[in-house]
């Protein structure tokens, strides 16, 4: 399968049918590519994405009129060769070239000739399309327009620099897995293997490396070594100090970092990972069994107690509450 068909086809679903990335990016399409393509689906699909609002009011300058419903595909593969050619060190003729045979692979081949011609045509006119677009703060910061107005209410001195901010691309973090490395032995071993990397100051398990890498190539992720989680995410467990016997209640679990983690940190934990989504707690089951690490998984509301809670009070009780998730932006766009 053509990676740029693929992550077309992954922008299709969160553009236009409302699933999240995280969700489009776990399906059997993507999951079949080879590890390197993966990655590079995952990073153009982000990209594109944070930049929904830019790489629109460019098209609509290229566009003579919108495409049809039934095209939107083709919408998508524009998007993903002018995320290249504004973006990323993608030589142009190879993101062009890519771009309208991608089109081909979907059986449109008409749409090969305007690819071709609207990504060439965005080369000509490059600098003065993108001086125009960005007179408009909501394509220079590709934020939409209501959420630019709440945040010029809420920080009227800091609204440009929380933009900016959050379409910076965030930066790979690893949680050790103390059960198996210290953090220092396992720095270690990330520079033997040539990956450069550097201790989070404010939590003992987190590490940063310099750039990201996929996750099957960092030393001993497939064995539970490492974990990739966000450092003021791993602060929660140790927020949360637990004992011997303890029996903790994770009330929002899905995706299972924060089960983990409180489980590498704590020793002889009754753990209860509760979550509504059936779906999403089979990611808590994957990460439990990578990691070699054990919990009750349970489907329920911790709204509501009835067919999930067994009347047992909980020692402890992390509740990572679904929000508006702002202040995560630049880690999901």
């Amino acid at each position: 399968m053509n990676s740029r068909v693929v992550a077309a086809r992954v922008l299709l679903r969160v553009v236009y049918q409302g699933e999240s990335l995280t969700d489009a990016l776990q399906r059997p399409t993507v999951c079949a590519l080879a590890q390197r393509d993966q990655a590079w689906v995952r990073n153009v699909c982000f990209g594109s994405t944070r930049w929904h609002g830019r790489l629109g009011a460019v098209l609509r300058q290229l566009l003579a009129k919108p495409l049809k419903k039934a095209d939107k595909d083709i919408e998508c593969l524009l998007r993903i060769g002018l995320y290249q050619l504004i973006y990323q060190h993608t030589p142009d003729h190879a993101a062009v070239n890519e771009t309208v045979t991608a089109a081909r692979k979907l059986k449109k081949v008409w749409a090969s000739r305007l690819i071709n011609a609207v990504l060439r045509g965005f080369l000509r006119q490059k600098e003065a399309i993108l001086e125009e677009i960005d007179q408009f703060e909501t394509a220079r910061y590709s934020f939409p327009p209501w959420l630019s107005e709440r945040l010029k209410q809420a920080w009227p001195d800091h609204w440009q620099s929380i933009m900016e901010a959050s379409n910076t691309q965030a930066p790979m973090v690893l949680r050790v897995n103390r059960r198996v490395y210290s953090r220092d032995d396992y720095l270690t071993v990330l520079h033997t293997a040539g990956v450069s990397a550097t201790a989070v100051e404010y939590i003992d398990s987190g590490i940063m490396l310099e750039q990201a890498v996929p996750v099957y190539d960092l030393p001993g992720f497939s064995e539970g070594a490492v974990s990739v989680q966000d450092g003021a995410a791993q602060l929660a467990a140790a927020l949360l100090p637990c004992e011997p016997g303890h029996r903790v209640l994770d009330a929002c679990a899905a995706p299972g970092g924060k089960t983990c983690h409180l489980l590498e940190r704590y020793d002889g934990l009754e753990l209860v990972a509760l979550d509504s989504s059936e779906r999403r707690l089979e990611l808590v089951k994957e990460n439990l069994a990578r990691l070699k690490l054990s919990a009750s998984v349970v489907t329920g509301n911790a709204t509501s107690l009835e067919g999930w809670w067994d009347g047992q009070l909980f020692d402890r009780i992390l509740l990572d509450a679904p929000c508006s998730a702002t202040g995560v932006i630049r880690r999901h766009p």
